[in-house]
């Protein structure tokens, strides 16, 4: 529907049944950069803030918002100023992350743009996640050892499925391995 109705900003939420909100951004800002893409969600995890970022969004805001902050966040992020909601801006701003479009990043240590990779695409959460699957920890092992709740450990396993384009652990194992991430 981007391609035919042409918004200047879209009111995308993460958790969507077909198509989930970051692959939907990803794909939408590929087609259409200068779309202004603002994640309205209630999922406040570090991996869905950073993927959403990564693959696009101008903006992020709570849905526990008030609708006079809600219209202000349309405002600005139409304006062109990226917007995060309180609650979520100290895991941006402890990653560092800069958007810049979804098909590129910046190195932190030259400040170049580089082309990704796919390992470049996961955060440091999901190579964590990565590395402990290769040495065959199941996800309360791993829920353990990095103290996150089950769900979270689904969730980035999920992430680092869909981002290594992989079906199992194995072959998520067997990927990073090849590529000498782990």
């Amino acid at each position: 529907m981007a391609g035919q109705l042409k918004p200047d900003v879209i009111l995308m939420d993460i958790g969507m049944p077909i198509l989930d909100g970051v692959r939907a951004t990803q794909e939408i800002r590929k087609k259409h950069p200068h779309m202004k893409i603002i994640m309205l969600t209630t999922h406040e995890s570090e991996a869905d803030i950073l993927d959403s970022f990564r693959s696009g969004a101008t903006s992020y805001c709570l849905k526990e918002t008030s609708p006079d902050t809600l219209i202000q966040v349309i405002r600005s992020t139409s304006d062109g100023a990226c917007w995060i909601d309180p609650k979520i801006a100290k895991v941006v701003i402890n990653n560092s992350i800069t958007p810049i479009g979804p098909e590129k990043l910046l190195d932190s240590q030259t400040n170049k743009l580089i082309e990704p990779t796919t390992f470049s695409l996961l955060t440091s959460r999901e190579i964590d996640v990565l590395k402990l699957i290769a040495e065959g920890r199941n996800n309360t092992e791993i829920m353990e050892t990095l103290c996150l709740s089950k769900n979270t450990i689904k969730t980035h396993i999920k992430n680092i499925f869909q981002k290594l384009e992989v079906e199992d652990r194995t072959a998520a194992a067997l990927k990073a391995i090849r590529e000498r991430v782990i």
